[in-house]
């Protein structure tokens, strides 16, 4: 049986006392993904079926205060 294509989203709200000194990514899917930081595009996945990690440096999108993480 074959599923139906679908679109997930993952979210998480941080809260951080002070900015990063670092901040890192590992992300692997078998299909296109697109990450968000507080609305803003933070990295994205050209390809499809594929099982490569991503390291995304997001240390720039983070904020000391409230920081919402989208993974769509």
């Amino acid at each position: 049986m074959k599923a139906a294509p679908a679109t997930y989203a993952f979210r998480r709200t941080i809260t951080l006392t002070a900015a990063p000194t670092e901040a890192v990514f590992a992300l692997c899917a078998d299909d296109n993904y697109t990450v968000k930081i507080n609305g803003k595009a933070a990295g994205t996945s050209g390809r499809r079926n594929s099982t490569v990690t991503d390291w995304l440096d997001v240390k720039a999108q983070f904020r000391a205060g409230e920081n919402k993480i989208e993974i769509t």
